[in-house]
């Protein structure tokens, strides 16, 4: 069947902006219910569309339900470049979900959405499940599109509901690492500071001495103004680590703890000295001790044995590792002894007044590993001469030769880098990336009025189960 290029242009559209798309078994229709387009064309291009993966197809009773896949979105760019609308859609249909059959659309469409991490879509699929039944039983008694949409919330719906609400709180929108971009290296660490690190993270997890909130942290120049930011918090009043913990990511060989040099002496310089965390609950591996792989056997025992870390907060080299793994390191790695790259002693023979024989050869390290299991990772990258590795990172497929590519592997991983270090990659990714940012405001603006209509109805929170 021939489809004119507008009206397929038209049927992609709106599939793109909603994820899911509902026709009626009626091949003789002059127009779909939602579309000014033939019902008969829309079922032939959706046919189409299933056929090649791009769509999964459910039939119920006399009706079509169309889903769209994570191949399909891919595909569908091609037609509808402007992707930020993926997000936009949400928010949208949010306002409009005052019936039970936009609030199902809504939570199958987030169910095929590749940007909701897929431990979250399980607990969605189940919900989708029972409500989407109930859409089944009760579309026989409403017969148009809109009554079926003005038809009150049933429970399920509002359980439906109250996981949509979940989802947004949990700041579920990523597509690989997400990536956060300004201007400078403060700004840069500004957000690092407040949006993540700080009082965002760890008051939210309100710790106690028996939950503590643990804390994975960088050396380098990269994170310092992220510490600056840090630093202030507490002196004002906005931030304690009295119940957090620390574990530092590395450590020369060699080196003792009070070399001037060590990334012990630089943390306590730069960070520890200056807030209010208890010495007992700062973890730095040792360089210095005789049994180094026992040294890194505890190590990873003690970070199990708080339960794993909460956020690691990190920074990558110009060959675009991160902590010491340098390119090679096996994305499954633990925390284990690494010999350092050459490029990598020459970048940091800079703090070693450019002496390079001064600067160690060996180093401990947390693995890649040991950084994916952490809950969250945010990494900062500033700086044109780690733009390769950033683009490789981000624009590239994961690749052990770029350990910071692993990231991709990770639900909730954030990359926050300034103006410089954006210099390598496309400009059409630095535009996607900066869209996706403005329109995740629009996301939380209407997820504040979803709050607040739900405190205004009287059942004092959002998307109740009660």
């Amino acid at each position: 069947m021939i489809i004119s290029k507008q009206n397929r242009r038209v049927i992609y559209e709106n599939l793109f902006k909603e994820g899911v798309m509902v026709a009626k078994k009626d091949f003789n229709a002059p127009k779909h219910e939602e579309l000014d387009v033939p019902n008969l064309e829309v079922i032939k291009a959706l046919q189409s569309l299933t056929s090649k993966g791009y769509v999964k197809t459910q039939f119920s009773w006399q009706w079509y339900y169309y889903v769209l896949t994570a191949e399909g979105v891919e595909y569908l760019r091609e037609w509808y470049i402007s992707t930020r609308h993926l997000i936009w859609a949400v928010s949208f249909m949010i306002r409009r979900s005052t019936g039970f059959t936009s609030l199902v659309r809504l939570s199958l469409r987030l169910t095929a959405s590749p940007f909701v991490p897929v431990p979250l879509k399980s607990g969605l699929v189940a919900k989708v499940h029972i409500a989407h039944q109930e859409v089944i039983a009760r579309s026989t008694a409403a017969g148009t599109m809109e009554e079926r949409r003005t038809v009150p919330l049933a429970s399920s719906d509002l359980n439906l509901q109250a996981w949509v609400v979940e989802l947004l709180e949990s700041r579920f929108w990523r597509m690989g690492p997400g990536l956060i971009i300004r201007d400078d290296p403060g700004s840069v660490g500004f957000i690092a500071a407040h949006i993540r690190s700080s009082s965002h993270r760890i008051n939210e997890f309100k710790p106690t001495p028996e939950k503590p909130f643990v804390l994975g942290l960088p050396t380098g120049s990269s994170p310092i103004p992220t510490y600056k930011h840090l630093i202030k918090l507490v002196k004002d009043g906005k931030l304690s680590f009295q119940n957090v913990v620390t574990f530092n990511m590395d450590e020369y060989v060699g080196l003792s703890r009070g070399h001037p040099e060590s990334y012990h002496t630089f943390m306590f310089r730069e960070l520890f000295s200056h807030i209010d965390i208890p010495s007992s609950q700062v973890n730095i591996l040792d360089g210095n001790v005789k049994d180094l792989i026992g040294e890194c056997k505890k190590y990873e025992a003690k970070i199990k044995a708080y339960g794993g870390i909460e956020l690691f907060l990190g920074g990558i080299g110009e060959d675009g590792h991160i902590a010491f793994n340098e390119p090679g390191s096996s994305l499954t790695s633990r925390t284990r002894i690494k010999t350092l790259a050459y490029d990598t002693i020459l970048a940091n023979a800079r703090f070693f007044n450019n002496d390079i024989d001064a600067v160690p050869r060996m180093a401990l390290t947390v693995g890649v590993g040991t950084v994916l299991d952490s809950r969250e990772v945010v990494v900062v990258v500033t700086g044109q001469r780690k733009s390769l590795a950033l683009s490789k990172a981000i624009e590239g497929g994961v690749n052990h030769l770029w350990t910071l590519s692993a990231l991709q592997m990770h639900p909730w991983a954030l990359i926050v880098v300034d103006e410089d270090a954006t210099a390598e990659l496309r400009v059409k990714t630095v535009k996607y990336f900066k869209s996706i940012e403005r329109v995740q405001e629009e996301v939380e603006e209407a997820h504040a009025k979803l709050r607040t209509q739900g405190l205004e109805d009287g059942d004092g929170q959002v998307g109740s189960m009660e």
